[in-house]
């Protein structure tokens, strides 16, 4: 349980990450067709999908270990209604489009 969390934690700050570099991306990029920032949009999405690290010589994100923490079980349980909560507000969403 503390392994699945340690490695929740780390995918979300490699995904934030990813998002920064689109939000910077999309402002140096203003001229560019929507496709692209489109596809900027799916790498980040992917990213925080994915549940593997790719590791590379020529990344860009910083070496990141998180310490040992001693996080409760109830955090767990706080994520999944979170991940619940917003998949419902995205089907919602999704269907009014």
């Amino acid at each position: 349980m503390a392994q699945f969390l340690t490695n929740l934690v780390t995918a979300s700050i490699h995904g934030s990450i990813v998002i920064l570099a689109v939000i910077l991306l999309r402002l140096l990029l203003r001229k560019t067709p929507k496709k692209y920032i489109c596809l900027l949009w799916l790498l980040a999405g992917v990213r925080l999908l994915m549940p593997i690290e790719i590791r590379s010589d020529l990344s860009l994100q910083p070496e990141f270990t998180l310490p040992v923490w001693n996080l409760p079980g109830f955090l767990l349980w706080v994520w999944v209604a979170v991940a619940i909560c917003f998949g419902i507000y995205s089907l919602i969403s999704y269907r009014k489009l």
